[in-house]
Order: structure tokens, then C-alpha cells, then sequence
């Protein structure tokens, strides 16, 4: 796998393990677990500059120490495993990084965990933050209720006739119920049988588009942000990661096209900048094609991810119930605009649902709001509709920062500027000049 390839990170943990203390007994049982499994490759010592297999170098549990990376087989597994180390008095820093994570990024964020700043002291929830909290448990799709989609369906209805939002993701399990009639069209790997058929395409796709159809309100089923058809393209493979090739197509299909918004919830390392997706990155631009993109779940260690950081992209970070950055979701001055992106209910399988925590799922809100601005106005271009969302958030004229970009993303807000969008040239000013607050709001 390249370094520059993304890995579903759900199958992995990171630990410290301290030496000269008792063990709970979790190191022996993970230790066990691994020699009968065969599996001892699976896990890495960070202190070796060669990711020598442990199993070179610790003969039993009590000769562990220093810093671990754990990857599991699957998601049950990782969870399994997760708990089993949960508790024991030798094992700190018990870490689970979430969405992608580049395998030489999964590396260099997790290198000394021991070396990770300590928690910051716990600081007391405001009364708003309490509030915003028991508001998102009471409701099941607490994202969308927060960002008002439901509530500007009516404000934003417009017989335009618009194209279909072009994914780029990962995996081809498309079969639930409530993504029948959403994707119109599927591209995957040209190899045989070596696609991806894993969930996240669908848990992304539901969040934009899913349809109730013929579930009605039948317990579970959930409304997705808009009725924009989706062309999916999957480009990740079961053994080689990225297919490169099939992340060009989608991008050429989107410009060929024209397409009114790309969704990547995906990304590649930023000291990686893949030029050919660059260049693709500045036609849409040219041609009219919004991207947006999940800016990553790398905290707040200073680690960037493309095309997050390219300047026409629109950057998403995640937030919690609290309208906070979620705490894995990536920082930085490219940060555009926050999303819910912690226990966000959506589909997964065939039939079932499941809530999913990363700025993969914070992206597809943003998504579907550009998409609905642009069927309102489909005269608007890339850099009005840049401008459009970034006074489309909670509290529009505050300071832009390298968290949550100029703020969380709040539907009624589109609606109040959708037709103040000043003219192509002022938008580009106001980018320009460093998106000051004080530009904000001067239509």
C-alpha cells in the first residue's frame, strides 16, 4: 500500500504500555490471543524504526513496553480487543483513531503516545453546551435537526432541473432500502473482484439522499438532506488502497458534466499533494464544479490532508452536540465549515443502521446544502457558493478560526443570504483578504 493511500483507521488502536506495574491481566490475554490467531504481525512497536513485527522482539506480555499500534481485522474485533485493554493499570493512552488515516500519517501521529500533550483540564459545560447535548439525545437524527434542513425544505424548493452529486468514496455496499433510486450510477476498480465492498459509501450516500420510499416512517428509517441523485465512484481497493485511477475518473466525470458538487470523504497525505488531482481540483473550479471535502481525523496534531487544503476546496470539520470541533476532527486555517460529525445516524448493511462518528460524515451535510443553494440558484459560481456557505452557519460575522472555519453549518442562515450573494468578483476579495470577519455580512 502506498503511504499516501487512506486505511479505514475503525481497525485501529494505539496504546502505551507502561513497564514495572502489575497487569490487569489484559497484555497476557491480548498477547494469547494473538500467538493462537497467529496474528502477533498484526501487532506494532512504534519504538522500532522498521515496524518490527513484536513478536521479534517481546517474547510475553511482561517484556511489553513503550508504544503499540494494534490493527484489527475488523470493527468487531477492534472493539473486542479495545475492551480488553480498557482498564488495565500497564496500558495508557488507549487510542482509536477514527474514518481515514494514512498508513505512514496513522504512524507519524501515534509515533510516542506517550509524548501526546496531557488532557486538558475538564471544563465545565456551559448551560448552551448542556442543552445542545440533551436536545441531540432526544432526537435520533440530531444532525439534521441541528444544521434545519427540515425546516428549509420549503424555502429552497425550486423546479430547477439539476445534476446528480458525484461521490468519491469508499466501497460499493449500496443495497439498503433507503438507497434505492439514489444512486443512478456506479464506477468501482477495473481489477476483478478487488473493490471495495465495505459500508462507508452507503453511510455517506444515506446522509445526503436517502429516500423513505417504501419504509414510510417505519421505525429506523431516516431522512437524507436533499433529493439529489448520486454517482458513485468507489476508489479503494481490497488490496492495493487508493485506485488512483478511479479517484481521476469521477473528478473528469464531474467537469466533463458539469456537475453542481463533488462529495470526498477521503483524503491523501498534504506532503503527498497527488498533482494530477491538483490540476483536476482547478478545473472544477473552472468549470463550475463545487468540491467539497472532509478535512480529516488527526486532532489537533499538526497534520494536513489533501485535497482538504486545496484553496477552492470547502474544508469540513466535525462537531459534537455541543456545536464544539469533535475532538478528532482535524485543525487548521484551511477549516471552512463544521458539521455534525459525532454519532451521526445513518445505514449500514442491508438493512441496518448505526451511528458513525468523523468528518466523513460531516462532509455530506455540507454536501447537500450546496447542492440545494445551487438548484435555487444555479446561476451562483464556485467561488459565490464558497462565499454563500461560509455565512451559512450558526453565527455568521464571527471570526474565522482553525477549528470549525467560520463556523457550524445552519440551513436557515442559507436561506436568509441565498439571494445576497454579492457579485463573483467581490466574493473573491473577500477570500482574498483572509476571510476578515469584519467583510462578513457587507452585502
Amino acid at each position: 500500500m502506498a503511504a499516501s493511500d487512506p486505511i479505514p483507521s475503525e481497525r485501529t488502536l494505539v496504546f502505551t504500555v507502561e513497564p514495572g506495574l502489575e497487569s490487569a491481566g489484559a497484555l497476557e490475554k491480548l498477547h494469547d490471543y494473538l500467538a493462537k490467531t497467529g496474528a502477533q504481525a498484526r501487532l506494532t512497536s512504534l519504538d522500532d524504526s522498521d515496524e518490527e513485527p513484536v513478536a521479534r522482539r517481546a517474547t510475553s506480555a511482561k517484556e511489553m513496553s513503550g508504544a503499540y499500534v494494534l490493527r484489527a481485522q475488523s470493527k468487531a474485533e477492534s472493539h473486542r480487543l479495545e475492551d480488553l485493554l480498557r482498564g488495565d493499570p500497564r496500558v495508557h493512552d488507549l487510542y482509536r483513531p477514527p474514518a481515514y488515516r494514512a498508513h505512514r500519517t496513522a504512524r507519524a501521529i501515534a509515533a510516542a503516545p506517550r509524548e501526546l500533550a496531557p488532557p486538558a483540564p475538564v471544563t465545565p459545560w456551559s448551560p448552551e453546551v448542556a442543552r445542545k447535548f440533551a436536545e441531540a439525545a432526544a432526537v435520533v437524527q440530531w444532525g439534521y435537526e441541528r444544521c434545519g434542513f427540515s425546516k428549509v425544505r420549503r424555502d429552497l424548493d425550486s423546479k430547477t432541473e439539476l445534476g446528480p452529486i458525484v461521490m468519491i468514496d469508499n466501497g460499493n455496499h449500496l443495497r439498503h432500502p433507503q438507497l434505492a433510486g439514489v444512486v443512478r450510477r456506479y464506477r468501482g476498480t477495473g481489477a476483478p473482484h478487488q473493490g471495495s465492498v465495505a459500508d462507508h459509501s452507503s453511510s455517506v450516500a444515506a446522509i445526503i439522499g436517502a429516500r423513505r420510499g417504501a419504509l414510510g416512517s417505519e421505525s429506523g428509517a431516516m431522512d437524507g438532506c436533499c433529493p439529489a441523485e448520486i454517482e458513485m465512484y468507489n476508489a479503494w481497493t481490497t488490496t492495493d488502497g487508493l485506485d488512483h485511477d478511479v479517484l481521476y475518473r469521477g473528478l473528469v466525470h464531474a467537469i466533463r458534466h458539469r456537475r453542481p458538487v463533488v462529495n470526498m470523504s477521503l483524503w491523501l497525505d498534504d506532503d503527498r499533494v497527488d498533482d494530477k488531482v491538483a490540476s483536476l481540483l482547478d478545473e472544477c473550479e473552472k468549470n463550475g464544479v463545487v468540491v467539497v471535502a472532509a478535512i480529516g481525523n488527526a486532532g489537533t496534531t499538526p497534520v494536513s490532508f489533501f485535497p482538504a487544503t486545496h484553496p477552492t476546496v470547502v474544508a469540513v470539520a466535525a462537531t459534537d452536540p455541543g456545536d464544539q470541533r469533535q475532538a478528532d476532527s482535524s485543525v487548521g486555517r484551511h477549516a471552512f465549515i463544521g458539521a455534525p460529525g459525532e454519532n451521526i445516524y445513518t445505514v449500514v448493511g442491508d438493512t441496518d443502521y448505526d451511528r458513525m462518528t468523523g468528518t466523513s460524515f460531516a462532509a455530506p451535510f455540507v454536501t447537500a446544502a450546496v447542492w440545494l443553494a445551487r438548484r435555487k440558484r444555479p446561476d451562483l459560481i464556485p467561488v459565490q457558493i464558497r462565499w454563500l456557505i461560509s455565512q451559512s452557519v450558526e453565527k455568521p460575522g464571527t471570526p474565522h478560526n482553525s477549528e470549525l472555519g467560520f463556523g457550524r453549518l445552519d440551513m436557515q442562515q442559507l436561506v436568509n443570504h441565498i439571494d445576497k450573494v454579492p457579485s463573483p468578483e467581490e466574493c473573491a476579495r473577500f477570500f482574498e483578504n483572509g476571510m476578515a470577519p469584519a467583510t462578513v455580512g457587507a452585502v
